[in-house]
């Protein structure tokens, strides 16, 4: 089980240490934590979300502790990680940027050249019967 942080942001794992703030030691998940949520939910944002709720559910596990006069309520760690997970994901919309499909010339250029793609079964003309 590993743990890294350099902070180069080419690479997607730390990246989403960084949305999450896993970024100094001790680390909340391993390397490899991060990568299985990378399988599950491909995104950055998608993925830090999730460890968010992930840590949420273990500080709810271990709710709270008191030793002697001393009480340490974990409520409001779930409370907060629980709203970062949700701000993550209402974050994500706001990276989409609108298309109007249609509008320019290379798109159709590029549509009518991918073979790959399903062609309509109609061309253009009025009179062509061929």
């Amino acid at each position: 089980m590993t743990t890294t942080y350099t902070g180069d942001f080419t690479s997607l794992l730390e990246q989403i240490r960084f949305e999450f703030g896993d970024t100094t030691t001790p680390f909340k998940f391993t390397d490899e934590e991060i990568e299985y949520v990378i399988t599950l939910e491909h995104t950055v944002l998608n993925s830090a979300a999730r460890l968010c709720e992930i840590y949420a559910t273990k500080c709810a596990d271990s709710a709270s502790r008191q030793m002697g006069p001393l009480r340490v309520e974990l409520k409001e760690r779930v409370q907060s990680y629980l709203a970062r997970a949700k701000a993550l994901r209402s974050g994500m919309g706001r990276s989409a940027k609108p298309y109007a499909g249609g509008v320019y010339q290379a798109d159709e250029d590029n549509f009518e050249a991918n073979t790959s793609l399903i062609q309509p079964i109609f061309g253009k003309g009025l009179m062509d019967n061929e």
